[in-house]
């Protein structure tokens, strides 16, 4: 009974007494995080706590309290949570020309875990090697990464960036396999609190309809549990001026907070400008209209060139 009674909100009416001296703890736990604050939320020396001939004595109400505590996370505060928010222990799934520049570039600011399924690739990039010449050997060793073939290892980490190939198959239509096996690997190992962003160029709707899937089978709920965003890759492989670090990128989620947290931990990746755009569908259409213009340009020129 104790327990329990000690876990209700501070913010709910209680007798005096018990209640009080509940009430009481949540004030100086809250405040002990906005000590920083402080002078700017009140303006005035703090409020006090005490006990004067048996009783409790407070120069504050609750309401005061309450508006108090919500100037404060809407200032200093709040950015203190952002920032938490994006220090978040990052994997990459699936490290070809795309996800390995992304983890390198990531795992030169935090600790980062690579994973892959091919054991080639993994034991030539702990050897420093990358066969697709797109990360240099002295930025391949500079980098943090834990490179892993092990799925269990990804439990470690709270955001997961989901970089897999989506070719077309010989009926010229995406073949998914390879995001649909991501997935899956992620979804055994995620855990409430986690953010996975897919990178994998798709078409609208793949990402909501490839993760629900995975979310309902563990019994996590998306939105209460964890959420999933689409950030899409958009540098070119081989041409170094258009890498992970020179282009803009679009950032869809349905959770505001998340899609704001996503623009930060990105804008530490590239030096081009990262925008939230809201709808994870939004950012899906932003790269088919990009793929169209580029296949429309490249077809253009090839038509002239004949």
């Amino acid at each position: 009974m104790e327990k329990d009674r000690n876990q209700q909100s501070w913010c709910q009416p209680g007798k005096a007494g018990d209640d009080e001296f509940v009430r009481q703890q949540c004030f100086h736990a809250v405040f002990a995080q906005v000590s920083e604050a402080r002078e700017q939320v009140y303006g005035r020396k703090m409020a006090i706590w005490g006990r004067k001939r048996g009783e409790n004595v407070i120069d504050c109400n609750l309401d005061s309290l309450k508006e108090s505590i919500k100037v404060a996370l809407s200032s200093s505060f709040k950015n203190k949570i952002k920032k938490r928010n994006i220090e978040r222990k990052i994997s990459i799934i699936g490290l070809g020309y795309v996800g390995l520049p992304v983890a390198v570039a990531f795992g030169k600011q935090t600790r980062v875990i690579g994973f892959d399924i091919s054991r080639r690739r993994i034991v030539d990039l702990r050897e420093g090697h990358d066969l697709t010449h797109e990360v240099e050997q002295e930025d391949l060793c500079k980098a943090d990464i834990h490179f892993t073939t092990d799925p269990e290892d990804l439990s470690e980490a709270d955001f997961h960036i989901i970089a897999v190939p989506t070719p077309i198959n010989f009926a010229k239509q995406p073949d998914l396999s390879s995001l649909l096996s991501a997935s899956e690997i992620v979804g055994r190992v995620i855990k409430p609190g986690d953010v996975v962003v897919y990178e994998s160029t798709v078409y609208p709707g793949v990402t909501a309809h490839t993760w629900l899937p995975e979310i309902e089978e563990i019994g996590l709920e998306l939105g209460v549990d964890v959420e999933i965003a689409y950030c899409p890759e958009r540098f070119n492989p081989g041409d170094p001026d258009h890498g992970v670090r020179q282009v803009a990128r679009v950032i869809g989620c349905s959770n505001l907070e998340v899609g704001e947290s996503l623009v930060h931990l990105y804008q530490k990746l590239t030096s081009e400008d990262v925008r939230y755009v809201g709808k994870i569908e939004i950012a899906e259409a932003t790269k088919v209209i990009e793929n169209v213009q580029r296949d429309i340009n490249i077809a253009l020129v090839n038509e002239l060139a004949q």
